[in-house]
């Protein structure tokens, strides 16, 4: 994804009101090893400014105080640095979230926090702020869009229903992110912050290649004040939005979709099948799908026994048909499901999305015995248990449905 030239740095789209926000208020956490996470300034009392970022930027995974990993350095947005110890730095277990310290006589600007929620089926706009370490300490901004929490965790890998727990992932957004972005800000079209951004679904490859296939996730500023209220921060002294931010047309939209943070680079000419597996990926948050498809092919024509592409394949196939001609690119996304099922058996997400497009069929008792093979390859998932429920309805099997309801709510995250 491109960095936003200089033309772009005025007028009033969207996504430039939202990165002269992001700017202001976007921190860099490095280590003697480089940049080693983002922050966002939430808060000044007296000389003492308060930062929000990933606990796990600073700490072990488990976020034990006491396990402060290095030495930090804090850098605000006009270049000046900080020193970081763990005197200055709050965390918590069962959060990955970490509250910083630091005192300056200089002024900063600081976040409005949003505190609100968006109704379920509504899709909402959104940037992510950070610094990504491959670009050494060069700012960055991503677009895309958040989904409410239970249909992303319908969504979702299995890391992020285990992580919702432990973690308080609640927030899933389709931008992308990068090593580096960890604790950054996740802003609303009005520039607000509404969490931090913590990571994305993926997998180590190798040591130079990660394999990226899902969305990225964050933590809600409603948790994030509970933690700060918690370790003694005064909530009063903070800029508190209750302000949902209006719906754009589809005209606003269009011309945010232009903007760079829109756009995507094309892996190299020489790129891995695991290179057009991420691209593809990125297409395919972003729903451009006929790009996204073509990406997952070039990545099955350089390694046809490459099961996750076909999966996103199956999964672009399936976002086409939701625009368009259900019954021309439904039966291509099962043959796709069915195609990583025959190179993994215990592909339980494509045993699920493979039921998802059945279903959109009318095809309910194919979908019915789709989700039951998923069931056995993971019996406490509350995602498959509410999809079989879903089928057994189309069924009129309401019993049986209400029985499978019940399995989903005693799963749930």
């Amino acid at each position: 994804m491109s960095l936003i030239p200089q033309e772009w740095k005025t007028g009033l789209n969207v996504a430039t009101q939202v990165d002269n926000i992001a700017q202001q208020i976007t921190i860099r956490i490095d280590s003697k090893n480089g940049v080693e996470g983002s922050g966002v300034i939430i808060g000044k009392q007296g000389d003492i400014y308060s930062v929000l970022t990933a606990c796990h930027v600073v700490s072990d995974p488990y976020c034990q105080s006491g396990k402060i990993k290095d030495n930090y350095t804090l850098v605000t947005p006009d270049g000046a640095t900080y020193r970081l110890t763990s005197k200055n730095m709050l965390l918590t277990q069962g959060l990955d979230a970490a509250l910083l310290k630091f005192s300056s006589q200089k002024s900063y600007q600081v976040a409005t926090l949003a505190r609100y929620k968006i109704p379920i089926l509504r899709k909402q706009l959104i940037f992510v702020s950070g610094f990504p370490g491959e670009l050494k300490g060069v700012r960055k901004l991503t677009g895309g869009y958040r989904f409410h929490r239970d249909k992303g965790l319908n969504l979702a890998f299995d890391r992020l229903k285990l992580e919702v727990d432990t973690s308080g992932y609640e927030l899933l957004y389709t931008n992308l992110t990068q090593p580096g972005m960890s604790g950054g800000p996740v802003f609303d079209s009005k520039g607000q912050v509404i969490g931090i951004n913590t990571g994305q679904e993926g997998e180590i490859v190798s040591s130079t290649e990660q394999r990226n296939l899902g969305f990225s996730f964050g933590v809600p500023t409603i948790k994030l004040l509970a933690f700060a209220e918690q370790k003694g921060l005064d909530l009063s002294t903070l800029a508190i939005s209750q302000q949902v931010p209006e719906t754009l047309t589809d005209n606003d939209l269009k011309n945010v979709q232009k903007h760079p943070t829109f756009i995507l680079e094309n892996p190299p000419k020489d790129g891995s099948a695991n290179s057009w597996l991420n691209y593809g990926n990125q297409l395919w948050r972003l729903k451009q799908t006929e790009q996204a498809i073509a990406a997952f092919q070039k990545a099955i024509k350089l390694n046809p026994n490459f099961g996750e592409a076909y999966y996103g394949l199956g999964l672009s196939y399936f976002q086409q048909g939701k625009i368009g001609e259900k019954d021309e690119t439904d039966p291509k996304a099962v043959a796709a499901f069915e195609q990583a099922i025959a190179l993994n058996p215990y592909f339980k997400q494509a045993w699920t999305q493979k039921s998802y497009a059945l279903q959109d069929l009318g095809k309910y008792e194919e979908a019915l015995a789709a989700i039951e093979q998923g069931i056995k390859i993971s019996s406490d998932d509350f995602k498959l248990y509410n999809q079989r429920a879903s089928i057994l309805k189309d069924l009129s099997r309401y019993s049986e449905a209400k029985q499978a309801y019940t399995k989903s709510l005693e799963n749930y995250p």
